[in-house]
């Protein structure tokens, strides 16, 4: 597994024979610490995906989710790398979809769309359009005055 660095896989093992593992980093610790140990959450379940475990992959999932203060995602690099190695059916990437939606303002959206993958601006698109909400004919009506230009005594 070249993809997979020697600590990462000491981390599985580790968790293989003691059932636990923990995140290195805590509320208290300084923001790079928190990134460092949420990108190495994100390794462990693709390490978890390669190998086909399941419990290990909903163990790292629980940890990125309930020990996390949800307002932080893995960084770019880490977000590219997770949809290169996963499929489209990976719960994992669903979650994150969500937190980016969740968290993300839309002119945040709009101006960092251009650092992710295709793959990974194609979900957070797909997933903000089905949140939208299907206009009918009255709600779209009443907004009209919202699409109108201006008219100015000249014309």
């Amino acid at each position: 597994m070249p993809e997979v660095e020697p600590e990462v896989f000491q981390s599985y093992v580790a968790w293989l024979y003691s059932g636990h593992h923990h995140m290195e980093a805590s509320k208290d610790d300084p923001v790079d610490l928190k990134d460092v140990a949420l990108g190495k959450a994100v390794e462990l379940y693709l390490l978890g995906d390669v190998l086909d475990d399941i419990r290990f992959r909903n163990k790292m999932m629980e940890i990125q989710t309930c020990q996390q203060d949800l307002k932080r995602l893995p960084n770019v690099p880490t977000m590219n790398k997770l949809w290169r190695r996963t499929t489209h059916t990976s719960p994992l990437r669903k979650m994150y979809t969500e937190m980016i939606i969740m968290r993300c303002c839309r002119e945040s959206l709009a101006e960092n769309v251009g650092s992710y993958s295709p793959e990974l601006a194609r979900d957070i698109l797909v997933a903000s359009l089905k949140q939208i909400e299907t206009s009918t004919v009255k709600s779209f009506t009443s907004k009209l005055a919202t699409f109108l230009e201006p008219v100015t005594e000249d014309g």
